[in-house]
């Protein structure tokens, strides 16, 4: 059983609802009108690709309702790249066999709007972009810390600042100071100059200047 082959308005239908497959392979059957046109830009590659973007926005908004109407659409967006970077050297370039492939895996990303995207930044960038980011996170993370410390400060003087009225220590019976008694002196009145000497060597057991020592009553 043979396939039968979607014409160029099944693959405009499909590319209308939605199918980059259909708009890839209607652009490829019109390969030679972006060709001949691109060849004469600087980098053709560039040229077919907005020659790509160009049919996207055709086909996505409805301006091209013809299969026919594609190739002069490919060919005047081919001409523009042409005009704005045009070729200087008078030698045809050699392109490679994959070189309209690479210009629709280049285009496709900005599919079915057709707008060229952004181009990513290098990763150096975004590198400094998330050191600067963290930077700004810790300082902000101080000056909040910092300008929280006013109010530990007021709470600070609150908590030592003493309170008024009746204190729940006035309520405690307080112990009665102990009587320390004096102790008692050896010698009475005497002080430690004027004790009295004894001489023991002296017959009748007199001190000098002293009493009398009696024996006890045997």
């Amino acid at each position: 059983m043979a396939t039968r082959r979607h014409g160029d308005a099944d693959l405009l239908g499909l590319a209308r609802d939605g199918s980059a497959p259909a708009l890839a392979s209607l652009v490829h059957r019109h390969r030679d009108a972006v060709q001949r046109a691109a060849l004469r830009a600087a980098d053709p590659e560039a040229a077919a690709r907005d020659a790509m973007l160009a049919a996207m926005r055709g086909v996505r908004s409805g301006a091209v309702t013809d299969p026919a109407a594609l190739p002069d659409l490919l060919d005047a967006a081919a001409r523009a790249a042409a005009e704005r970077a045009p070729r200087t050297a008078d030698v045809e370039p050699l392109l490679p066999a994959d070189w309209f492939d690479r210009a629709w895996v280049a285009a496709g990303p900005a599919w079915p709007s057709g707008r060229r995207p952004l181009p990513r930044p290098p990763r150096w960038v975004r590198w400094v972009a998330a050191a600067v980011l963290l930077a700004a996170a810790g300082a902000g993370g101080t000056w909040l810390a910092l300008s929280s410390g006013g109010d530990r400060e007021v709470l600070g003087g609150v908590i030592a600042t003493p309170l008024e009225g009746p204190s729940v220590l006035d309520d405690v019976p307080t112990a009665p100071a102990p009587v320390v008694e004096e102790a008692p002196e050896l010698f009475g009145d005497v002080e430690i100059g004027e004790l009295p000497t004894y001489d023991l060597t002296r017959p009748g057991g007199t001190t000098a200047g002293g009493p009398e020592l009696t024996p006890p009553a045997g």
